[in-house]
């Protein structure tokens, strides 16, 4: 992005200054998001993606009860994150009502936020304690928000963790996809088809779940630690953040930190779930929500190890038979790769319930 666009998105922000760095931050795979150094500070640029934000007002809605919420639980000493500033828009607001939003004159939605110092975010745990201050920040991070109540909450992405929906998409476009790209899919579609009574299980079995207010997308790159990446800073991209249960939020978690490789990794041995990295996130995770992870919410939890992998497996297949028109790509079959290492996490976990589910429930017990 040029420097004279970055002058006048700021400016729509109130910020008078000519950026000297200008750099893609993140690996975000929905929002475009730049780091702009100035002589007055340094701040984010973030360009919303209206594609999957269809309702930018319920994202801003939604953004600003939770920037409220944890600001006043830091300052009673109950959140102890810092929470990232989302700068008001002083030029043209999608919402009079909503000033983090900005719309630029090609119509595309912006917001800015100040930049957290000493900071840094990591793509994968290097280390337990890394797994572990992970799974503590996020369960933290669970406890605040679960104070607040789920009724009437704004709902940015509906159904964004509806297993029943993802299911029935993958069996939709598998019925009237492109035969170019429904071959050699079959033994995968068999698969998810033949987990179909799993998922109503965790459906039945969630509605006697109590519903939260939960992050939703809670990657260990969604953390910012500290310059020495061994304390979190801050919890950031809470986009996401609607009602759900921790299970998504924990299962969600095991999934990206305790997977033994990367998703995206072109080739390689199949992915399974390192148990020691699973023990991890789980005692982070359990002690960071304290008195509120009895015996039933451990249960919940290895639920969300299950489902989770599951899910995002079939999104990622549904995406590729699609035409990858939701998870970009760079290189042919990047969706159907990625697919395919989710449901290997997922047969992984269903082949070692037994012995991964009691490290869950023995967490924090020792």
């Amino acid at each position: 992005m040029d420097a004279a666009t970055v002058s006048r998105l700021l400016r729509g922000f109130g910020i008078d200054a000519s950026p000297s760095v200008v750099e893609p931050l993140g690996q975000g795979r929905i929002h475009k998001t730049f780091r702009c150094a100035t002589d007055d500070g340094v701040y984010l640029l973030q360009r919303v993606n209206t594609s999957v934000f269809r309702d930018p007002s319920a994202l801003a809605q939604a953004g600003r009860q939770v920037q409220r919420h944890l600001l006043e639980a830091r300052a009673t000493g109950r959140y102890r994150f810092e929470v990232p500033a989302n700068l008001e828009a002083v030029g043209d607001r999608i919402d009079p009502t909503l000033p983090g939003l900005l719309r630029d004159e090609d119509g595309s939605i912006w917001r800015a936020m100040d930049f957290i110092h000493d900071s840094r975010g990591l793509e994968v745990a290097e280390t337990l304690d890394q797994a572990a201050e992970a799974g503590r920040a996020y369960g933290h991070f669970a406890a605040v928000m679960g104070t607040l109540s789920p009724d009437g909450f704004p709902v940015p992405l509906p159904g964004f963790h509806d297993p029943s929906r993802r299911f029935a998409e993958l069996q939709q476009v598998a019925a009237t996809g492109g035969s170019d790209r429904l071959a050699g899919l079959q033994d995968d579609l068999n698969y998810c088809a033949a987990c179909r009574d799993e998922i109503e299980g965790f459906v039945q079995a969630s509605r006697s779940w109590t519903p939260r207010i939960c992050h939703n997308d809670t990657k260990i790159d969604n953390l910012l630690f500290d310059s020495r990446g061994e304390r979190v800073v801050a919890v950031v991209d809470l986009d996401t953040t609607m009602p759900g249960f921790w299970a998504y939020d924990f299962g969600d978690l095991v999934r990206s930190v305790a997977a033994s490789g990367d998703e995206d990794q072109d080739d390689g041995p199949t992915l399974h779930l390192r148990d020691d990295y699973v023990e991890a996130v789980a005692e982070g995770f359990i002690d960071g929500l304290g008195p509120l992870a009895d015996g039933s919410t451990r249960a919940m939890l290895w639920a969300g190890v299950r489902l989770m992998p599951l899910m995002l497996g079939m999104r990622f297949l549904a995406d590729h038979l699609a035409g990858d028109r939701y998870f970009p790509v760079e290189r042919e079959a990047q969706n159907l790769q990625r697919a395919r290492r989710q449901l290997a996490l997922h047969r992984d976990g269903v082949r070692r319930e037994s012995s991964l589910s009691r490290k869950i429930l023995a967490s924090g017990t020792r």
